[in-house]
């Protein structure tokens, strides 16, 4: 009975009516992420609840029902969430003992985050179409818009005119150019598949991603560091696209950042993982997300940005490149404590690099010849 409850593939949890544990098998320590004797000893909630109080439904204040299904989200900071599904069962007592209540846990994180990415690149596809078209068609009377107020701010200097003007006439240029530079968005929306690729550096995207935000992060008064540098794989893929997710996930994580933060970036090798994806992440300890908006990130124009400080679409841009590589991206936050981004991308073995490298010359050749 020992070694089938330690080998069990799901996670177990063996509860007394003071809700302290009293086993654990491996398979729930490693979706925990403590060890078996780290687990043993403490009241259930604090392992599996919010930590502060007994679950609401607990089944040991329910004479109702025997079994409950419920679906838990575990944070282990913001570096690690798990998803599972839990069947919850109060066992009888014998010869006058209290029951005991057994929680059965499966890690359906991948699942979930694979239905919910389907189901996003499913939703991007269908706007990415729209957003090309509709792109198409504001730039046409835009452009007419943007020369019209240039010449007519060159004739208001030419001729003397009042200030006010002057003023009302900047006005629509300001907000014809913040319209013209949705709609180049929208145009980037809409290609994330249309482009060439090969052998991308990981490290020096970041390197170069950390550049071009530098006057961001001075202005908000916030530090972006690297943390430490790891010789990673070279991934497959397009790298001014990379380097464009990685710029806006920095931007995002600035925005949100308090002045005086840090901001952390790095990449590594997921060798816990079959086939050993890269990872980029991005961390910051500012404002983080609500629960209900994290559904939502991923959307087209949802920003929680004051009006005008964003289009909306940066995050979505991420999510079609990230997907368009065959990757994932993820986001792992707590409301008031920060959020972690995670973008994982097939590595190239180094028999892959070295076809790639063959058909790079070949084609170089057949371009001098």
């Amino acid at each position: 009975l020992e070694a089938m409850f330690a080998n069990l593939p799901v996670g177990v949890l063996q509860i007394d009516a003071d809700r302290t544990v009293r086993a654990a098998n491996p398979a729930m320590a490693e979706m925990i992420g403590l060890r078996e004797d780290e687990i043993v000893g403490r009241r259930c909630f604090q392992l599996v609840g919010d930590e502060s109080h007994f679950c609401d439904h607990c089944l040991f204040n329910r004479t109702d029902v025997a079994i409950t299904r419920h679906t838990r989200t575990l944070h282990r900071g913001t570096r690690n969430e798990r998803i599972l599904d839990t069947t919850i069962v109060r066992v009888p007592g014998t010869n006058g003992d209290d029951p005991t209540v057994l929680e059965l846990a499966h890690d359906v994180t991948d699942e979930r985050r694979l239905e919910a990415q389907l189901i996003q690149s499913s939703k991007l596809a269908s706007i990415g179409q729209l957003a090309s078209g509709l792109a198409h068609e504001i730039n046409n009377p835009l452009g007419t818009i943007l020369l019209r107020t240039d010449s007519l701010l060159a004739d208001v200097s030419e001729q003397g005119l009042p200030d006010d003007i002057r003023e009302d006439v900047e006005a629509i240029q300001r907000q014809a150019s913040r319209v013209s530079r949705i709609t180049e968005e929208l145009l980037t929306f809409s290609r994330c598949t249309n482009v060439e690729r090969g052998p991308v550096d990981v490290n020096a995207v970041i390197e170069s991603a950390m550049v071009i935000v530098g006057l961001r992060a001075e202005k908000h008064v916030v530090t972006v560091e690297r943390a430490t540098v790891e010789d990673v794989s070279p991934v497959y893929g397009n790298t001014t696209q990379l380097e464009q997710v990685v710029v806006n996930l920095l931007a995002n994580a600035i925005d949100a950042s308090r002045p005086d933060s840090v901001v952390t970036v790095g990449a590594r090798t997921v060798r816990e993982e079959m086939n050993c994806p890269v990872e980029i992440w991005v961390e910051d300890s500012g404002s983080g997300i609500a629960e209900d908006e994290l559904e939502h990130i991923f959307d087209p124009f949802y920003s929680t940005k004051d009006v005008g400080e964003g289009t909306g679409l940066g995050l979505s841009i991420s999510y079609g490149i990230v997907t368009a590589h065959d990757g994932t991206i993820t986001v792992s936050s707590r409301y008031g404590e920060g959020t972690v981004v995670r973008v994982r991308l097939a590595r190239l073995s180094d028999t892959e690099l070295e076809v790639q490298s063959r058909k790079d010359t070949t084609a170089e050749r057949a371009s001098t010849a």
